[in-house]
């Protein structure tokens, strides 16, 4: 399966964003491979956005430029409105559920 138009996107721009970061740090392919212990040609994937590039090697690049951090806040509970939507429904559901046994006099759900 090919992997969505979006997802080739978002990749693409991190290889960006990490060769600006390294670019700003003074250093080269070269020695962001040997950081990585990957090969030259798999770090430039990397800067290319390639998604057969393991997140491990895409993470540890983050890591030895100090931006480790800043990739936690993807997928971070709290940034996640939809989940936190559909959780909010669950929970208002429930309610309404327990409001219509108490009305009824049941209180065994």
């Amino acid at each position: 399966m090919s992997k969505p138009h979006e997802v080739n996107e978002c990749l693409k721009r991190l290889g960006t964003y990490i060769e600006i970061a390294r670019k700003r740090r003074r250093l080269t392919a070269k020695q962001m491979a040997g950081k990585l212990d990957i090969s030259v040609p798999t770090y430039l994937s990397i800067e290319h956005g390639s998604p057969t590039v393991k997140l491990s090697n895409y993470l540890t690049a983050l890591w030895i430029m100090g931006l480790l951090e800043q990739a936690l806040k993807i997928a971070h509970p709290d940034s996640d409105s939809y989940g936190k939507e559909l959780e909010l429904r669950r929970l208002l559901r429930g309610r309404c559920l327990e409001s219509t046994y108490e009305a009824n006099g049941r209180h065994d759900f």
